[in-house]
């Protein structure tokens, strides 16, 4: 089976891309959602932000690779395509990313409350 990615908003593309359910593929979204995962609990386990600052950015540059060669990996790009990415909001880019992911796991994506997150009490 395959999914459609529709990509015309992100990266001005107007035909869909057709990423197929494969082992490959599944792992890759689970390797991007572990980096995603990592850098998430890196920051909420930060005790002193100024002593881990320097591990903060590497932590977030890590984050910004690996959500980039997911979407040109899965998608497969072309360079110039590619080459879009860079142009395009982090935020948009990480969301961009977890529709695909979410699309290929077959997972409904929906906005947690801040009760959910731990926000709010």
């Amino acid at each position: 089976m395959s999914v459609k990615i529709n990509a015309k908003e992100e990266l001005g593309i107007a035909k869909p891309f057709e990423v197929k359910e494969s082992n490959k593929n599944v792992r890759m979204t689970w390797l991007m959602q572990k980096v995603l995962a990592k850098v998430a609990i890196d920051q909420e386990q930060s005790d002193n932000e100024a002593a881990n600052f320097e591990k903060s950015l590497a932590s977030m540059l890590e984050m910004q690779d690996a959500v980039i060669k997911y979407i040109v990996d899965i998608l497969g790009l072309t360079e110039n395509q590619a080459e879009r990415i860079q142009d395009i909001n982090f935020d948009d880019t990480v969301s961009f990313a977890q529709r695909i992911a979410a699309a290929i796991m077959h997972v409904e994506m929906v906005d947690a409350s801040e009760e959910e997150v731990g926000l709010k009490d």
